[in-house]
């Protein structure tokens, strides 16, 4: 039988490696190569691996990933990924990526119509995909104790919908902030690997900005994510559900995220959340702390800055860390064959494996929601996943993921700005809060 070629990469150079990181640049694609991770499985800029002996009845695999997922380090691990298991599934001939953005790949879903065998996807529209298709039952995947023991317990109860779980937990991330260390050593403060509390970490602020530099850009211009992150210290506090179609978050709960926000604002310039020229003041030496998340990381290694990462830190010593925890999972869809159906959840199985995860922490830098995964030795190497991992322990979910489809933390992009400009004192700005919330589940109805 005629040699078969086939997969991934098309060879494109990213510059911030991730999300909101950069500019993407291309290059000429790459001749076809052979893949070094298993024998009889060929690789071309296709993005699709297939068997180089199809076996008779088997079947092609189609994944739709984020565009990232092709790309640099991302890509080698599906490499890696799709080698291994056409190597080990004696069912599967091909396995194709097709990389889409966020809002493509949500779009296609909820159309309903030419729905690939498996995507990636925000937990965020965990519930959305469950109404909207027929995702892949993966109780029986869960049962396995022996693997699925190894994903955090709020990770699991956050894929199980009735009774049972639908998706891959795949990667997190906490909120963070990276610390230019010349400058706050400059203001004359310390460097503890952690700021024991929320007014130690104020006080730091107010001594860099009395030193003549900039501490921090804005947390409450451009994102709910500086708010979020700031209610993440109080996550204990916040009473996350929903009750005759209303939020049961109560507007006190949220006035002293508010009354933080306005004491941070005082030290900080009008640069919004995840723009840019923000990121690279940063990495130019000009803002001591940047709230952001681990995919920026790459494009501050990159600029030499002197940094390191902290957490947003609990109200009371010893207390949760704060932060905003967002999650990404992979799901299955139900082709109605059950044989093909068996493949696909061999798949998600081995997408969610400890093998799996931990060679995406590792190579990608990125944490994952395997809790065996994020205490390993080897990944506790890396000073990110060290801060991600204690992260994890802490802080609040976006939302109620697979279980609202309310977003609710999303109000914070409107009312942090009144907040901060004496439109609203913080009880006005959690009251505002809470009928946002409440509008957003009456419109859902």
């Amino acid at each position: 039988m005629k040699k078969i070629l086939s997969l991934t990469l098309a060879a494109m150079l990213l510059l911030g490696m991730l999300a909101g990181c950069g500019t993407e640049a291309e290059e000429p694609s790459a001749p076809p190569v052979e893949s070094s991770a298993a024998s009889g499985v060929s690789q071309t800029v296709d993005n699709t691996m297939s068997k180089e002996n199809p076996v008779e009845g088997g079947y092609d695999i189609t994944v739709w990933v984020g565009t990232d997922m092709v790309l640099e380090t991302q890509g080698e691990c599906w490499d890696e990924y799709m080698a291994t298991f056409l190597e080990e599934n004696d069912k599967c001939n091909s396995i194709t990526l097709v990389p889409m953005g966020d809002a493509e790949r949500l779009t296609g879903i909820m159309a309903g119509v030419g729905l690939p065998d498996i995507f990636f996807g925000s937990a965020r529209d965990a519930l959305k995909y469950y109404q909207a298709v027929d995702l892949l039952d993966l109780g029986d995947l869960f049962a396995d104790t022996e693997w699925s023991d190894g994903f955090y317990d709020s990770a699991i109860e956050h894929v199980t919908y009735d009774g049972s779980q639908y998706a891959i937990p795949l990667i997190s991330y906490v909120s963070i902030m990276y610390r230019n260390r010349e400058i706050v050593e400059a203001s004359g403060c310390e460097l503890p690997e952690q700021y024991a509390t929320m007014d130690e970490f104020i006080d730091t602020l107010k001594a860099v900005s009395d030193a003549g530099y900039v501490a921090t850009q804005s947390w409450a211009l451009g994102s709910y994510y500086g708010t979020g992150t700031i209610a993440g210290s109080d996550a204990a506090n916040i009473t996350v559900g929903i009750e005759n179609n209303k939020t049961t978050i109560q507007p006190e709960q949220l006035v002293r995220t508010f009354e933080t926000l306005m004491e941070i604002e005082q030290y900080a310039n009008n640069m919004p959340y995840g723009e840019d020229a923000t990121i690279e003041s940063f990495c130019a030496g000009e803002i001591a702390f940047l709230l952001d998340g681990p995919w920026t990381e790459y494009t501050i290694q990159a600029s030499g800055v002197d940094y390191d990462v902290i957490l947003m830190p609990p109200y009371e010593e010893g207390g949760p860390t704060g932060g905003m925890q967002g999650w990404d999972y992979y799901y299955g869809v139900d082709s109605g064959d059950e044989e093909r159906n068996a493949v696909i959840k061999d798949l998600l199985k081995y997408l969610g494996s400890f093998e799996a995860e931990k060679l995406w922490t590792v190579k990608v830098g990125r944490p994952t929601l395997r809790e065996d995964v994020m205490s390993d030795p080897e990944v506790l190497q890396t000073m990110m996943c060290r801060v991600q991992a204690l992260g994890n322990e802490g802080g609040i979910l976006q939302m109620d993921f697979f279980h609202d489809n309310v977003f609710w933390m999303s109000v914070f992009s409107d009312v942090a700005p009144l907040v901060i400009d004496g439109t609203y004192t913080p009880e006005e700005g959690a009251q505002a809060s809470i009928d946002a919330v409440n509008a957003l589940y009456a419109e859902q109805g």
